[in-house]
């Protein structure tokens, strides 16, 4: 009886260092979060905009996800596509919010360099847009 508890518990110990081993690595692959901050001021007077980061950089398999703040406006929709098109890490070509929030699903094999993109959003019925970037890897 003794032997086999102690069989157990070497079991229970090597199973808890393989799980506890994993999360570091899953954590390295948590999406990487980016906040679009905007305070809208009526008409077609420029809102105030701030993202951050203005460079979100990530490694190959890794989404993104945005998170729009909206001041003063009746709006909460969001838009993400490549300012030129085909040049673009993640596989689909547009990524769309209606709750403020909008996330990546699957990078392109391979994909590595620096990529412009467009955040579009409306302060009410103006649309506007801002030119931040996604840097995948250590490529330029």
């Amino acid at each position: 009886m003794h032997r086999n508890g102690t069989t157990l518990l070497t079991c229970a110990v090597l199973v808890s260092l393989v799980l506890v081993s994993a999360i570091p690595s899953l954590a390295a692959k948590r999406d990487k979060r980016v906040k679009v901050s905007v305070t809208c001021k009526g008409g077609s007077n420029p809102p105030t905009t701030k993202v951050k980061p203005e460079t979100v950089e990530v490694d190959q398999d890794q989404n993104v996800e945005w998170k729009l703040h909206i001041n003063n406006s009746n709006r909460n929709d969001l838009a993400i596509m490549p300012k030129t098109e085909g040049q673009w890490p993640f596989e689909a070509t547009k990524h769309v919010g209606t709750n403020g929030r909008v996330k990546t699903v699957r990078m392109k094999a391979g994909a590595e360099g620096t990529y412009e993109y467009k955040i579009l959003y409306q302060c009410d019925e103006t649309a506007f847009v801002i030119d931040p970037r996604v840097k995948v890897g250590g490529g330029e």
